[in-house]
């Protein structure tokens, strides 16, 4: 991994407001003095299915691992999820996969995945990350090329259009 000492850690940008990037800027505002996300799509407090969100009418299932991260990064959205009446499932009692030699047997495993719709999960992790003081959200615009450069020292910059009328703005 790179030395990171010395790097001046006063702005990132998180391109993408869907789980990965919700999940990135979370970290990141721990490490910044302030964490910019720019997102393609409109975004408000309900937002539901969006268009160009792979999988995002398909039932999404947190399994053990992320769910201990998300306990970690947002202490009481497990319990609030648990009390919407999000159901959990035994994983090798309630699914089966299928593999090219068939279908894997159903047996219990003891390993419990909650199920919910994936806009469910986004709305509240987002939600939680919005009201962090030093994270923001453009949204509605389209980042289409990133720019670095030096100003007064090291420094980092995004260029992002998609502005009326065509314009730029470098963040």
């Amino acid at each position: 991994m790179a030395d990171l000492k010395g790097l001046i850690r006063n702005h990132a940008i998180v391109v993408g407001g869907a789980h990965a990037g919700l999940l990135a800027a979370r970290v990141l505002a721990e490490h910044f003095d302030r964490v910019t996300i720019v997102e393609r799509g409109r975004l408000g407090p309900d937002t539901t299915y969006r268009a160009g969100v792979p999988q995002g009418y398909h039932p999404h299932f947190l399994l053990a691992r992320g769910a201990q991260i998300i306990a970690e990064l947002f202490p009481g959205l497990l319990e609030e999820i648990a009390e919407s009446g999000s159901p959990f499932y035994d994983y090798g009692d309630n699914f089966r996969l299928r593999f090219p030699s068939g279908w894997t047997p159903k047996t219990v495993t003891g390993i419990r995945i909650q199920g919910f719709s994936r806009p469910f999960l986004e709305q509240r992790i987002r939600r939680r990350v919005l009201d962090l003081d030093n994270v923001a959200l453009i949204d509605g615009f389209t980042a289409d090329r990133l720019l670095f450069w030096h100003v007064h020292g090291p420094g980092h910059g995004h260029r992002r259009g998609g502005l009326p009328a065509g314009g730029e703005t470098v963040l």
